[in-house]
This record gives structure tokens, C-alpha cells and sequence, in this order.
């Protein structure tokens, strides 16, 4: 392992400091679960290196929208488009004509 404080690999955008940790492949394959777990409390990247050239990176997974959040940027986008929307019809199971195979759809 080794922290350097050179300029970071990573675009700006995910770069969160200008000192970073990097491990050699050899490394990182042998302590895996470890850096995943440290990505994870930290949110700081790991740098994987090849003979000293940064190849990869490990990066938090950024947390997931909330379905409230999709929702509501669907409908935004729906009436921005002048898509009408109608949640009843939304939720209305198809019929056989709709599905084409004469089964019903339902569970």
C-alpha cells in the first residue's frame, strides 16, 4: 500500500482529495473484501496500480434515489413532454387482446 499526495487520477467530479491509497493488483486481489469494506466506511477511492500506473479504481457505490424521488421526477418529465398521465390506467391490468397471447397477465 501507498498514499500519495500527488494530483489524483480521478476525474474532478470524483476525486475527493489530493492524497489518495493505492495497492498493487498483487495487493488488492489478496486484501479485497478489507478495501471494499474501507471504500464503503470512508467513501474515499482506492487507486489499483500495475507496475506503479493507476489502472483502477474502487468507488463508493453512490446511494440509491428513493422511489418517491424516480416518481416524481417521472411525472415532471411527463408533464414537461405533455405526456398525460393517468395512475388509474397505469395500474389497470391488461387484457388478453392487450398481451397477444391470450394469457391474462395476471399473476
Amino acid at each position: 500500500m501507498s498514499t500519495s499526495t500527488v494530483p489524483s487520477p480521478l476525474p474532478a467530479h470524483t476525486a475527493h482529495s489530493s492524497t489518495y491509497t493505492s495497492y498493487s493488483t498483487y495487493e488488492a486481489k489478496a486484501r479485497l473484501s478489507s478495501l471494499i469494506a474501507q471504500v464503503e466506511r470512508s467513501g474515499e477511492p482506492i487507486i489499483i496500480t500495475r507496475h506503479g500506473k493507476a489502472v483502477a479504481r474502487l468507488i463508493p457505490e453512490p446511494p440509491a434515489p428513493e422511489p418517491e424521488e424516480v416518481l416524481a421526477q417521472m411525472r415532471q418529465q411527463a408533464q414537461e413532454q405533455r405526456i398525460a398521465y393517468d395512475w388509474q390506467a397505469v395500474n389497470e391490468p391488461l387484457d388478453a387482446e392487450a398481451w397477444g397471447d391470450g394469457s391474462t397477465g395476471a399473476p
